[in-house]
């Protein structure tokens, strides 16, 4: 028998559901019979706002997420829907965070507050949720990060616009950092994976899973677009199909893919292959190595080759040989030998530096492969004012003194700085291809 139901006063609701809602004033419950186990206090919803049942029998009763299907969880064993940086339960929050604000009716429960989700926090969740990709970049875990081509571990996945809150979590009491050269790890970057920011491995991601190597391409790493010749350490394998995935990743939030029309530019000898574990990997031609001695010219086993002799502090003093289609050709320098401590006014430790100089150019070479060079013009404009610039030696695992460009190398992609910034001593050597090869760095002119 049907009835109509006209209510005056709040009535509280019991949805197996979970959603609870108050009675609107005289609003009409809709026909039912009453006392439906599926229906509202008063019968189904059809009529006004006192007979809404909240989601219905389907969402209730689950005991685990895969009870409720795509795109939902199971919170008080009612099936909610999965909402893009929300939570409903403690289990949709990462390993030590928790679900704080969130609101569900638990089946059969009388509830007078509308469900709602809440949000992750604890553990980084403020710094570590994502909405989109772009939105994450790599940290450092502490203070300082590394001195060491870093790994996995040791970085963190950050939205970019929390980086100040990472920092104050994984740096509490700031410090004086070692001066150290970094290196880099191409094949790492943030990726934003459900939500939450992820430190991933280009060469174990699904951005890079292939089945021959015609599925593999070349991409400037963690860069948006492949127009700018690159050394060739800092390129990554990705699938072909994945490209545009991956630019959306690596080019900032709202900024990818690349939108630049340009001809990818990539070296010579360096290619992309389906590897046996079905990733794309960076494969590269085997590098020719130097000769141990300087060359006295001859046959030069591959064009382009620049080979390096000598230990000298000022670069540009050592001798250097390099292949041309006629062979080897040596570029000697001639260059006066650098003072010693305590000669002509040149200091006797590091820490010495800073004080004037009269010999503009002068070079000391102290122990360990430190230096000094009497400059008015490092890293600025050039001033009559000349003065003492020292560096110290290579920090380790880097050799202390600047090791020889085209010979061998044990670790790929480290990056070693040697001298004072922008003086006759500068020079950065990164481990490429099994040797070690110069990188250019710019100084104002």
């Amino acid at each position: 028998m049907s009835k109509t139901v006209f209510a005056l006063s709040v009535v509280v609701l019991v949805g197996c559901g979970g959603q609870t809602f108050e009675a609107g004033a005289a609003g009409a419950a809709g026909s039912g019979q009453a006392g439906s186990s599926n229906g509202g206090s008063s019968g189904s919803s059809q009529g006004g706002s006192a007979g809404t049942s909240g989601a219905g029998g389907a969402s209730c009763g689950c005991a685990k997420d895969a009870d409720c299907g795509p795109g939902k969880n199971c919170a008080k064993g009612v099936c909610k829907e999965i909402i893009g940086g929300r939570c409903w339960d403690d289990d949709e929050c990462g390993a030590g965070a928790t679900c704080q604000g969130a609101t569900v009716c638990p089946c059969g429960a009388a509830c007078t507050v509308e469900d709602s989700p809440g949000s992750c926090k604890g553990m980084g969740l403020e710094w570590s949720s994502c909405a989109q990709p772009g939105e994450c970049l790599l940290a450092p875990k502490s203070c300082c990060g590394v001195c060491t081509v870093p790994k996995v571990n040791d970085l963190d996945a950050v939205n970019y616009t929390k980086l100040q809150a990472h920092f104050e979590e994984v740096c509490p009491a700031p410090v004086g950092c070692p001066a150290c050269a970094a290196g880099s790890n191409p094949s790492l970057l943030a990726t934003c994976e459900l939500n939450k920011c992820e430190v991933s491995n280009i060469e174990k991601h699904a951005l890079s899973a292939c089945e021959k190597d015609a599925d593999c391409t070349l991409h400037a790493a963690n860069e948006c677009c492949s127009c700018t010749l690159k050394p060739p350490g800092d390129y990554v394998a990705v699938a072909a199909s994945k490209v545009h995935a991956y630019e959306l990743e690596v080019c900032g939030a709202g900024k990818g893919p690349c939108k630049v029309n340009c001809a990818s530019q990539f070296p010579p000898g360096l290619s992309a292959k389906c590897g046996g574990d079905g990733h794309c990997k960076v494969v590269a031609e085997e590098a020719a190595a130097c000769p141990p001695a300087l060359p006295g010219g001859g046959p030069c086993p591959k064009l382009g080759l620049e080979c390096e002799y000598g230990e000298q502090v000022a670069i540009g003093c050592r001798a250097r040989a390099s292949c041309t289609e006629g062979g080897w050709v040596q570029a000697a320098a001639s260059c006066p030998a650098p003072l010693t401590p305590g000669m002509d006014g040149c200091p006797v430790k590091v820490v010495d530096g800073g004080g004037s100089c009269k010999n503009e150019g002068a070079v000391c070479a102290l122990a360990d492969g430190a230096s000094c060079v009497c400059t008015g013009c490092a890293g600025g404009p050039c001033s009559p004012d000349t003065k003492w610039r020292c560096a110290g030696p290579g920090v380790a695992p880097c050799p202390k003194v600047a090791p020889n460009l085209g010979q061998p190398c044990p670790t790929a992609n480290q990056k070693c700085t040697y001298g004072a910034a922008c003086t006759a001593t500068a020079t950065t050597r990164i481990c490429t291809e099994g040797v070690w090869r110069e990188e250019l760095i710019a100084c104002p002119e």
